[in-house]
């Protein structure tokens, strides 16, 4: 191996002497012969034996292990309502985890029991404080510039930065709120609907969507010739995005209020090209498993019962309308859990 690689070493010392196209491209083929060669025998018979021998872990070997992780994780845990709070307060390092790690750790969470808080203005501080309109951010900020010392000054300045971040943290779980209230509606309503009702409004919202500007009765016709291609790519972006909703719904009829409490659960996270192909299957298989409580493991009925009141009590403390909340529970009760 030390043969070949001082041999690279000198044909790269060439390069840059070298004039002629075509010998530059020869000596770059060389070089790359070289280095797999050096790549194979890298590749020794005592590792190439080592992964052979490694058994593949089978599809519902790989289902079961996830679903035993998330049912036997801190089963019989209270989390109290700093966790929450925590919650509140960052958003889901999505970008940093893999699909199998955001909803492994997710099903642990909707299988948590909450603690509510006697008081969560105090539990949540700045978070449950409400949003400042852009008159007053300009406003006090303009108060802090006419701060003559500077280290006040910059002080004051991420004190006024933080005081609106957080608000704004706060009101991002409400509209978490409404968006799965709006979102399980949509699904209920579109559920409801006979396959060519379905058809039609598809066709319906595609024209206003991509072609606004069109007679829409005339640009419907067209679907059926010069525009069937781009329907049926809209169509399958529909798909998409409603695979997320759907999922979304399903979730909450087996788990319930849990949902709202983690932002992992909204449709544009759940749809088909963000989670892996496990992630259905698990769902439904805990859900199964968790239906009966256990000795060390409350039912998931259990489990909406206790996080019912922690998010109409956060619903209350972030200043919203309660009563809208509790008549979409009223009304949307999970079916899996009546």
């Amino acid at each position: 191996m030390a043969e070949i690689l001082s041999t690279v070493q000198s044909l790269a010392s060439v390069l840059p002497t070298l004039t002629d196209p075509n010998e530059l491209v020869q000596i770059r083929q060389a070089i790359l012969n070289l280095l797999i060669r050096v790549e194979d025998q890298e590749e020794s018979p005592d590792r190439l034996q080592l992964q052979d021998s490694t058994p593949p872990v089978s599809e519902e070997d790989c289902i079961e292990q996830r679903v035993n992780d998330a049912i036997d994780h801190k089963a019989d845990s209270v989390a109290p309502e700093t966790v929450v709070a925590n919650m509140i307060a960052r958003l889901r390092p999505e970008r940093r985890w893999s699909k199998q790690a955001s909803e492994d750790q997710a099903l642990k969470l909707v299988l948590t029991k909450y603690q509510d808080a006697n008081d969560w203005h105090q539990s949540l501080g700045p978070l449950a404080a409400q949003r400042p309109s852009t008159e007053q951010i300009k406003n006090k900020s303009q108060i802090i510039e006419l701060v003559v010392d500077t280290f006040d000054r910059i002080t004051q300045r991420r004190e006024h930065i933080q005081t609106v971040l957080s608000a704004q943290m706060g009101h991002n779980l409400l509209l978490h709120f409404y968006a799965i209230i709006e979102d399980i509606k949509f699904c209920v309503d579109w559920s409801s609907q006979p396959e060519h009702t379905r058809l039609q409004c598809k066709k319906i919202w595609f024209v206003r969507q991509e072609y606004p500007l069109e007679d829409e009765e005339h640009a419907i016709l067209r679907i059926n010739s010069s525009l069937a291609v781009k329907f049926d790519r809209w169509q399958s972006v529909f798909a998409r995005v409603h695979s997320g909703r759907a999922r979304l719904w399903h979730a909450y009829n087996h788990f319930g209020a849990p949902v709202f409490l983690d932002q992992f659960w909204n449709s544009t996270n759940l749809s088909d090209t963000r989670r892996t192909k496990q992630f259905v299957p698990i769902v439904a298989t805990i859900a199964q498993r968790i239906t009966h409580p256990s000795a060390d493991r409350p039912s998931r009925r259990d489990l909406h019962q206790i996080a019912l009141p922690v998010v109409l009590s956060l619903t209350n403390a972030l200043g919203a309308n309660v009563p809208f909340m509790q008549h979409f529970f009223d009304s949307h009760s999970p079916t899996a859990l009546n």
